[in-house]
């Protein structure tokens, strides 16, 4: 995987921009990085290729990337596995519990990567913000190799020592470039993005593959307010999920052939393990009002105990998003949540028996040849039917 070994920090003027709320006053957004200043010293204590400028994607670098947002300053930082960009400005804290308890660990981690680090006082200002989520994107990242048994791969390595490794197994996780993610305060600005790389209309959120095979992440944190999600916490569990579900769309360069229960299932664990209470990828139209709608064990267990929940078999055909009524999204959460309990080797084959490509066959011969796959893939795997799983957890559940 491609990437450069070179850093770059140009000193600019700062460019004023908004803090949140509809009342905020202006903020000034540096472009040199108050933690690091751009050091080469400083960024490798922190784990990062560049700030910028680099290469975003076929045809395009940062400096393009940044006219076609028309957002002024954007935030650069290039990780082993990730390209992010952010236009996030500054964020108060919300007096909010299990947030600031997670901050609090966060932070103890990024001290001793920031090689200028100064503790956040009541509120994160941008540079702050673009290091935990360069951070988070990591972090997440590291758990989904852990879990599926792959070694952590730096990316970028070059020379005859990563040819070795990408012989030694064929079945790598990372599409052919480095994930790349744009984290916006406005949604007018990543709407512009989405229009200009994939002819797309502005969303909260969205992902695609970009020129050259990388796949994408875009987050606007203005559309996530509008949807009910004010907390930073909220945004780092649709990072997460999202995350994630670029991690299966272009695993083995499989390229969106992930069956969608276990895509929405893993994406929605890697969102609960952030902060339980928030699962946008579940839900159509922002956040759910009531108090417990994020409890779904005791709500997974009455649809066991009333024999209300989809099969698993029933799960294999589900085709899209439209095919998962709100109940679906409980149980393909909880039977994923129930396999990842298994071992990674095991984990290892069935992920790679499940986003196995259907080739040239015809078109209307898929979604028979998607579901003999996935039933292959769980017998090398596990030794099981999906029949034999759902008993067992059933059982579980109940238990």
């Amino acid at each position: 995987m491609p990437a450069s070994a070179l850093f770059a920090l140009v000193a600019a003027a700062p460019v004023p921009a908004q803090t949140q709320g509809p009342d905020a006053k202006v903020e000034v957004l540096e472009k040199v990085d108050p933690y690091t200043k751009g050091e080469k010293e400083a960024l490798e204590k922190a784990g990062y290729v560049s700030l910028g400028p680099f290469e975003w994607c076929e045809g395009m670098r940062t400096d393009d990337v940044q006219e076609t947002l028309g957002a002024g300053t954007v935030l650069w930082i290039e990780t082993a596995h990730f390209k992010l960009g952010s236009t996030l400005v500054s964020y108060s804290f919300n007096n909010d519990r299990l947030e600031q308890k997670a901050l609090e660990g966060e932070f103890a981690r990024l001290k001793t990567k920031l090689a200028r680090w100064q503790p956040p006082h009541n509120k994160l200002d941008p540079w702050m913000r673009a290091h935990l989520y360069a951070q988070r994107l990591e972090d997440v990242y590291a758990e989904f190799t852990a879990e599926f048994g792959f070694a952590p791969v730096v990316g970028g390595k070059k020379g005859p020592a990563a040819a070795a490794e990408k012989s030694a197994d064929p079945s790598g996780l990372e599409p052919p470039q480095k994930f790349r993610v744009l984290l916006l305060d406005k949604t007018s600005s990543l709407g512009r993005y989405f229009k200009s790389a994939a002819d797309r209309e502005a969303k909260p959120f969205d992902r695609f593959p970009l020129a050259g095979g990388s796949m994408f992440l875009g987050v606007s944190e203005e559309g996530l307010r509008q949807q009910g999600y004010d907390l930073d916490a909220a945004m780092h569990c649709v990072i997460a999920s999202e995350a994630t579900r670029n991690f299966v769309d272009g695993f083995c360069n499989s390229w969106f052939t992930c069956p969608v229960w276990l895509e929405y299932g893993l994406a929605h664990v890697a969102a609960r393990r952030v902060d339980e209470r928030f699962t946008p990828t579940a839900v159509a139209k922002g956040r759910v009002a009531e108090v417990d709608d994020w409890k779904w064990e005791p709500r997974v267990k009455g649809l066991v105990q009333n024999n209300a929940a989809p099969s698993w078999t029933d799960m294999l055909g589900w085709g899209k998003w439209e095919d998962m009524k709100a109940q679906s999204h409980l149980v393909a959460w909880s039977r994923v949540a129930w396999l990842l309990k298994r071992k990674p080797s095991e984990l290892k084959v069935f992920l790679v028996g499940m986003v196995r490509p259907p080739g040239d066959r015809p078109e209307e011969d898929h979604s028979r040849i998607g579901k003999e796959q996935q039933a292959a893939a769980a017998k090398a795997a596990f030794g099981k039917t999906f029949e034999e799983l759902d008993a067992q957890w059933k059982k579980s559940v109940v238990r």
